[in-house]
């Protein structure tokens, strides 16, 4: 994902860099969370500092003091701003931190009591406020233009995996209730060669590469029994894909269950009961799928890293479940 790095001081170019991530959910859910995290804090952060230093070069402009001490109070506020100020990287922040901490001085540049010199330099603070929040604005449009471009990707594969189980599963359980014949016409290498075609509208998907490869690998090991009458191998490889299907859909959920975690934590909500019953819908889920033919089997790690999750949630502990139990679901999220 392409962004622009800060820069140390006005006029100077900026520098294009780009974000990398291991696939398009993780991209999704780190644009949502940047998306929420602006409307929800950063943005009402600062237009609430911004009200604050109107507030404040108001009570200065109307004072009549004798003595520097007499606006004690009135320091005390502009002191307030700065702490506000003291950790900001961007431009437009730093250059408001640095008239704040000119206005706290409460003198001109010959040091002189000077209240005017001060309210201009807390009205040059409220601009750079202002600034910085429409410079947040502007990048959060191109941002929901991004979401909304990769939401369109994810709702098609959202689609596709379940219709995609449902051909699968239709194909390999023609015989379940004594219909071999029926599962010979319906395993030809049209409808295998069909699935291919399926599967290659995933294979350059971010983080769909290696899982789309092996499914195609299958498949058309599949292919190559039909076409030598081996019916049950054909079955059995189709029932190895179907499983693999089962769990990207798994890490599919998990990938909605972290936004929840996401949005709630931004949202300061816990619900520990929903989250619960998430996992354990998800568990049951993992519990049904069969790793048989596997070349690498991931059940075992996954359901520790599931159960490690839920612990945190059964013991009531909020922060230790932001920290360890969402580490853990993006392991999992990984693994899969």
């Amino acid at each position: 994902m392409q962004y622009w790095e800060i820069k140390k001081k006005r006029g100077e170019q900026k520098k294009r860099n780009f974000r990398v991530y291991a696939d398009v959910y993780s991209l999704f859910r780190s644009i949502r969370q940047a998306i929420e995290v602006s409307r929800l804090r950063r943005i009402p952060a600062l237009e609430d500092l911004n009200a604050f230093s109107r507030e404040v070069n108001m009570e200065l402009d109307v004072a009549s003091p004798k003595d520097v001490n007499d606006l004690q109070e009135t320091q005390k506020s502009i002191q307030k701003i700065l702490d506000e100020l003291r950790f900001v990287q961007t431009i437009e922040l730093r250059e408001a931190r640095e008239k704040t901490a000119q206005a706290l001085r409460l003198r001109d540049c010959l040091n002189r009591l000077n209240i005017s010199a001060s309210c201009s330099r807390l009205v040059a603070v409220r601009n750079r406020l202002k600034e910085r929040i429409e410079n947040i604005i502007g990048w959060l449009q191109y941002y929901a233009k991004w979401g909304e471009a990769i939401s369109i990707f994810l709702k098609f594969h959202e689609d596709f995996l379940p219709s995609f189980l449902k051909w699968l599963t239709q194909l390999v359980d023609c015989d379940v209730y004594g219909n071999a014949e029926k599962c010979k016409d319906e395993l030809t290498v049209k409808h295998l060669e069909g699935m291919l075609q399926k599967i290659e509208h995933v294979d350059c998907f971010g983080g769909w590469k290696r899982w789309a490869h092996q499914c195609k690998k299958d498949i058309e090991s599949a292919v190559g029994a039909v076409c030598s009458k081996k019916y049950d191998e054909a079955v059995e490889i189709l029932k190895r894909v179907r499983e693999a299907v089962k769990l990207k859909i798994l890490q599919y959920q998990i990938h909605h269950f972290l936004l929840a975690v996401d949005f709630g934590q931004l949202r300061e909500e816990f619900e520990s009961d929903l989250y619960k019953g998430i996992i354990n819908d998800i568990q049951l889920c993992l519990h049904d799928i069969d790793e048989n033919g596997f070349r690498t089997p991931v059940k075992e790690k996954i359901s520790i890293l599931l159960s490690k999750a839920k612990a945190l949630l059964m013991e009531e502990k909020p922060g230790a479940f932001i920290k360890e139990g969402k580490e853990a679901l993006r392991l999992a999220y990984r693994t899969l």
